[in-house]
């Protein structure tokens, strides 16, 4: 073998070689980057499963906001039915109070009562001659005497249809109401008075309550008359007795924080 052909022969090894060395390489590389497109493809796949899950999450978020948004909806019709409901109800038992004191100031001369209770001094088995707007005229065994309605105790005061009003009530620097130009004993005082005329007034009402009721029952099961009056007198009682226990739960706490000045005031 000559010179000549001996450096053909390794100069085609030599390019051989290279292209054995090349081809190693772009192997490496294509596995390379399948490798790296795999690993993008399962984390293109994971995130559209969480996108998936964020989604009906929203659906339902959407569908939990659709239904309490119905709720409320629902909530405030009946809300605003109930106060129309109130108030009717107030307006018929504002006219049957009207009514019914129009009716006693008719039939009250005559009426016999049992007793009549003033300043502590009792006078029995009286006999009414005339009942007004503010006062009460009697004859008992001694005489005739007139007497302001409001020195009644309040159970007789509410079946004559008399409602005393509420003092006006001011607000000091303080927030705290006090009654104009009365001093803190005489407040106390009053609002002990207020007490016992309200829980007066209060059990009467849940007693004509539950008369009422009663009555209703009797009409539901003898099937002779109308249930319904005694029902709207009923459902007017009840108002009134709501009303009147938060009066006198506001009454209370009033109390007790006149008591708490007074104690404080003593010290």
């Amino acid at each position: 073998m000559n010179k000549a052909m001996i450096q053909n022969a390794v100069r085609s090894g030599f390019v051989i070689g290279l292209f054995g060395l090349s081809s190693c390489q772009d192997e490496a590389q294509v596995r390379s980057l399948g490798d790296q497109i795999r690993g993008l493809e399962t984390i293109q796949a994971q995130a559209k499963a969480e996108m998936g899950r964020l989604q009906l999450q929203m659906k339902a978020v959407q569908a939990e906001r659709d239904k309490l948004k119905a709720e409320r909806d629902k909530l405030q019709s009946q809300m605003d039915e109930a106060a129309k409901a109130l108030e009717a109800i107030r307006k018929d038992f504002s006219d049957y109070k009207a009514q019914y004191k129009v009716s006693i100031r008719k039939r009250a001369p005559g009426m016999e009562l049992e007793m009549v209770e003033i300043d502590g001094k009792k006078f029995e088995r009286v006999k009414i001659r005339e009942l007004t707007e503010s006062n009460l005229t009697f004859m008992h065994q001694a005489g005739t005497m007139s007497v302001p309605l409001n020195r009644l105790n309040p159970s007789l005061q509410t079946r004559l249809g008399f409602e005393q009003a509420v003092p006006v009530m001011a607000v000091n620097k303080a927030n705290a109401p006090i009654t104009q130009g009365v001093g803190l004993d005489e407040q106390l005082e009053e609002a002990d008075y207020e007490v016992v005329r309200l829980n007066g007034q209060l059990g009467n009402m849940k007693r004509a309550l539950a008369e009422e009721n009663n009555l209703v029952q009797s009409a539901i099961l003898g099937g002779n008359s109308d249930p319904t009056l005694h029902r709207h007198a009923a459902a007017a009682l009840q108002v009134r007795i709501n009303e009147g226990e938060v009066a006198l739960a506001q009454l209370l706490k009033r109390k007790a924080q006149l008591e708490a000045k007074v104690k404080g005031k003593g010290r």
